[in-house]
């Protein structure tokens, strides 16, 4: 699941349409408590996702796409079914890296994961993945022609310390600022990532995180 192991993530310029049809700006700060507030709001969900990877130096793209579920405060499952199926599952300790056609599990501290795969829990804003985003992120609004028309809200993020100039450009829902589009740049990449069928609330329960190694699967502990 390569794609998924590059680190990509959230913001941009917000316009609403009030009644009297006038254009309604959100600030920085105002988007982010927004987000704050639709995160406590928010304690399992469930998505599809379409994610594209290319380079400026070549017109190969690579797609892959799969399912997310997750419930606060770690549970998190993620199955690519494309091209490569895929799983990984953690309840918030150990993440497990199931990949069926080589009968292969990698295990890794769910810390040491979160560093390098911060994307999918930071959009289920779990642990701490926000604040996260405040801390080492510079956002700043984006103007967008079909905003008024779309109901939504970009926002760019630029590393503070990234030498190689790291940027994430969010598309988010207007109303509660749920995250439905991802595009990641770094060098001459880019990887734009599509939530889908987003549903909120969803009844999971802490069984479906729930993961053994098949008895005969090659495990391996990473550190």
């Amino acid at each position: 699941m390569k794609a998924l192991t590059i680190p990509f993530f959230f913001l941009f310029s917000f316009c609403a349409i009030p009644q009297n049809c006038a254009c309604a700006v959100l600030t920085v700060k105002e988007l982010q408590d927004k987000m704050e507030e639709s995160s406590r709001s928010i304690e399992s969900a469930q998505f599809k996702f379409i994610q594209e990877m290319k380079s400026s130096l070549s017109d190969e793209i690579k797609e892959s796409s799969g399912t997310v579920i997750f419930k606060k405060p770690k549970f998190l499952k993620i199955e690519q079914r494309s091209p490569e199926h895929q799983i990984i599952v953690t309840s918030g300790k150990t993440v497990f890296i199931y990949t069926p056609r080589f009968n292969q599990v990698i295990k890794k501290d769910w810390n040491e994961w979160m560093e390098a795969n911060f994307f999918f829990p930071g959009i289920t804003q779990i642990s701490g993945s926000l604040e996260k985003l405040k801390k080492d992120y510079d956002w700043s609004l984006e103007n967008h022609s079909n905003a008024l028309f779309k109901k939504e809200v970009r926002v760019r993020l630029k590393n503070k310390e990234s030498k190689e100039g790291t940027e994430m450009l969010l598309t988010l829902d207007e109303k509660e600022t749920i995250l439905k589009k991802m595009e990641f740049f770094l060098n001459t990449f880019k990887v734009t990532t599509t939530l889908q069928e987003f549903e909120k609330n969803p009844n999971l329960k802490e069984k479906d995180f729930e993961f053994k190694p098949p008895k005969d699967a090659a495990v391996f502990q990473m550190d």
